[in-house]
């Protein structure tokens, strides 16, 4: 029986009871089982009672034991502290008696140290002395090795003397000895680097490391190397050199940097003593680079070509010499100091350079000669200069950028400006004396391909423009700092500025605005008008062969009812078919295969050009078209008809239908609506007539008929 419930705060007997009633199972003899249970209670409280007992006995015993152990320790206590009180009080007399022998012991200390470091010190003095007389002998010996060994004992000594008198003396004579351990030591090292013996250089390279005197050596270095290639540069340079002068002492630089690159990475831990040199060496040549360049120029042809050349060379060499040194971090100021002494130089023929330009575009622009009485060669004229200015623009804009990175873009810019106005007056002289030019009775091939040509030529310049128009723009808006603040160029001054704000508030006034705008639709003028005159010149001969009917149709025949075979076409209908006919053997060789310009020029002046036709048929097709509006326009110039000369009218018209059908082609809508009406009897015309008919021509015709209606 568990009985650590009996202990809980939560006891409840007759809980108890009741559990211990349902353990036992047995509900009848609940007496028996309670008393069963009270006895056995009654022993465990006996059995705790008994244990009570002997604990408290035992305590009992305990008790006076563990008294007497405490009151023990207590006594050792204060013995113990009486000691510690006693041990003090010695302690305060032995440091109150012993307090002068220790400051006796302190002083004897300082002066014993002060002993030794004056006895150190004149080791080291005697050293010192020893160490310069064996300098002086190795510095007549020329021993690198011993001498570069001595001078750090010499410096090790120098050092332990530091609190000693005399060390200002001592300083001037260490100053002494360096200076002429590298006065012995420089002249051999400029002999190795003359001689590119490195196994000499090196060994010195540490003797200057030791010495201190490292950024003297890089100094001779340089100077030694910059020497020996301003020499190269003289020899180049003589007299009667040409344009390659540039570019193979450009090529002397790369090979010296990649040949020394190995040795001065080992030397001095880096490369920057090449960029030192090279940036060194190009501007001490500066005045000279321009000087022999500025007479190369006075003395060439092309001039344009030689700026080129030149400023191609410059930017090659930045871009060579970047990617040999790819492997080592160059400051900005190093890098800058490099840009300068290869583009500075070059500043002034960068100013030159517009003036150059305007000068070979106006000479262009003096050859193109119109006042040739024969127009055909004012036209093969202006065709073959044409593509010299298509080819001059996209030139012109990629010099620009290649001579001076966009900085004359502006310039350029004014001077297409101007060469495009000029090209367009006389573009305008050969339209005008086209347009007045009395038509032949036969159309003139030959100059009808001229005509096709000078368009084509045309269509180049003018989509020549647009894509200069597109490359200006993107140079100034797009890339303005790139190119307008361009390595080595001149600062842009205040005029440039002035242009460039210009340039800004032009492109912002209108998104269709364009920098070229008044000579583009100038010249899109003329070449419709050479268009037009094209047309003209195959619908001129038609026109005036259907003029001639004004003569034959006013005869008066009689018998309406004749049947068709009975009447033939006129001869001026005839000669029009004749001439349709023949149309597309001469118009596909012009337009079979035509440019790109061309078709370009053709699409946008016709949308019709657009269709999938050749531009031949199309051609044919308008020429059909307005030929059939003049035939139009002079039937209703016609006062009056008989029914013969209707009939006639009709027979020629239908026969100009076969024709056009010949050609894959027909008739427009009004002459098919002028047959039927010529037809129509007088009698039914009023009832006939107003089906699916224009209004105008069925009055029209009505009256040339004479036909009265009620």
């Amino acid at each position: 029986m568990d009985l650590c419930c009996v202990s809980e705060n939560s006891f409840y007997v007759i809980k108890f009871v009741n559990t211990q009633l349902k353990k036992d199972g047995n509900k009848e003899n609940k007496e028996n089982i309670i008393a069963a249970l009270v006895s056995r209670l009654q022993i465990y409280v006996e059995q705790i009672n008994s244990l009570l007992e002997q604990s408290s006995l035992q305590h009992d015993l305990t008790i006076p034991c563990g008294i007497k152990e405490v009151k023990v320790l207590h006594t050792q206590i204060n013995f113990f502290m009486q000691k510690c009180c006693q041990l003090q009080r010695e302690i305060v007399y032995i440091q109150h008696a012993t307090r002068a022998y220790i400051s006796n012991l302190e002083h004897l200390e300082l002066n014993f140290d002060k002993l030794q470091v004056a006895k150190y010190g004149m080791q080291e003095s005697d050293r010192w002395h020893r160490i310069i007389a064996e300098l002086d002998e190795l510095l007549g010996q020329n021993d690198i090795v011993e001498l570069k060994d001595k001078f750090l004992a010499l410096k090790k000594s120098l050092l332990a003397q530091s609190k000693m008198p005399g060390q200002a003396e001592r300083d001037l004579q260490f100053e002494y000895l360096t200076n002429r351990i590298e006065a012995l030591a420089n002249p051999i090292v400029v002999h190795c680097i003359q001689t590119a013996d490195t196994d000499c250089l090196m060994q010195h390279v540490e003797l200057y490391k030791t010495i201190r005197r490292v950024s003297h050596l890089r100094q001779c270095y340089r100077s030694v190397h910059t020497n020996i290639l301003l020499d190269k540069w003289k020899n180049i340079t003589k007299p009667g050199d040409g344009i390659n002068f540039l570019s193979d002492f450009y090529e002397i630089l790369l090979h010296f940097v990649e040949n020394q690159h190995k040795l001065c990475k080992q030397t001095f831990a880096d490369v920057l003593e090449l960029v030192d040199i090279v940036s060194e060496t190009l501007s001490a040549i500066q005045i000279s680079r321009q000087t022999f360049t500025m007479n190369l120029l006075k003395t060439t042809s092309d001039k344009l070509d030689l700026l080129v050349r030149v400023a191609e060379n410059n930017a090659n060499f930045l871009s060579r010499i970047e990617k040999v040194l790819k492997d080592q971090i160059i400051p900005t100021d190093k890098r800058e100091r490099l840009s300068v002494g290869i583009f500075s130089y070059f500043d002034t023929f960068v100013d030159l350079y517009s003036g150059i330009e305007e000068t070979y575009v106006d000479g262009m622009m003096k050859s193109i000669d119109v006042s040739d009485t024969n127009l055909a060669d004012n036209i093969r004229n202006l065709n073959f200069h044409s593509t010299r200015i298509v080819k001059w623009i996209d030139d012109a804009l990629e010099r620009c950028i290649v001579i001076t990175r966009g900085k004359s873009i502006y310039d350029i810019a004014k001077i297409i400006e101007n060469a495009l106005m000029a090209y367009n007056e006389k573009m305008s002289i050969i339209q005008m004396r086209i347009t007045l030019q009395k038509l032949p009775e036969q159309t003139d091939w030959n100059l009808l391909q001229i005509n096709i040509n000078l368009l084509e030529h045309l269509g180049d310049l003018l989509i020549t423009v647009q894509r200069c128009d597109s490359n200006i723009h993107f140079i100034i808006n797009t890339n303005s700092d790139s190119y307008f603040d361009a390595i080595g160029a001149s600062r842009k001054s205040d005029k440039d500025c002035e242009r460039k704000s210009k340039f800004t508030i032009k492109n912002h006034e209108s998104a269709s605005v364009t920098l070229f705008s008044n000579q583009y639709i100038s010249l899109k003028n003329v070449a419709i008008e050479i268009y037009n005159n094209i047309v003209l010149m195959i619908v001129s001969p038609i026109e005036k062969q259907i003029l001639q009917m004004n003569f034959l149709l006013d005869k008066q025949f009689q018998g309406f009812n004749l049947p068709d075979y009975s009447v033939a076409p006129q001869e001026y209908i005839t000669r029009v078919g004749q001439h349709l006919l023949t149309l597309p053997q001469h118009l596909e060789p012009l337009l079979l295969t035509p440019s790109a310009s061309l078709k370009y020029f053709l699409k946008d002046f016709n949308s019709t050009y657009e269709s999938g036709d050749t531009c031949a048929d199309v051609l044919l097709s308008i020429v059909v078209e307005r030929t059939c509006i003049i035939y139009v326009k002079i039937i209703d110039d016609i006062l009056s008809l008989s029914a013969s000369g209707a009939k006639q009218l009709a027979i020629d018209i239908e026969y100009f239908g076969h024709v056009l059908e010949e050609l894959s082609l027909q008739l427009n809508i009004e002459m098919i609506q002028i047959i039927t009406l010529l037809r129509i009897p007088p009698e039914q015309y009023k009832t006939a007539s107003s089906v699916s008919n224009n209004i105008r021509l069925v009055t029209s015709i009505r009256q040339k008929r004479n036909i009265v209606t009620c």
